[in-house]
């Protein structure tokens, strides 16, 4: 079983969108900055890789926001493996 790790979630505003490493997933039809503020504030931070960490967290997010689910496992699979 993995150990626990403590975690902290931190934000800031992006000025531009990043030009790689990133995929378009959708436009959410709510204001995005503070719905993903609402769902940071009920994330537990306490982290178990594998299980419950930063691929979780975006996952839960995108699904939050658009309501697509296991948008990463998509991803992975359409483009190849990366990611």
């Amino acid at each position: 079983m993995a150990s626990i790790i403590g975690g902290v979630l931190l934000t800031r505003k992006l000025r531009e969108v990043p030009r790689s490493k990133c995929w378009y997933v959708a436009s959410p039809n709510v204001d995005a900055v503070d719905v993903a503020c609402e769902f940071n504030k009920s994330w537990k931070t306490d982290l178990r890789v594998g299980h419950h960490d930063c691929r979780d967290y975006t996952n839960g997010l995108i699904e939050y926001l658009t309501g697509q689910k296991d948008v990463l496992e998509c991803l992975r699979r359409s483009n190849g493996g990366l990611g």
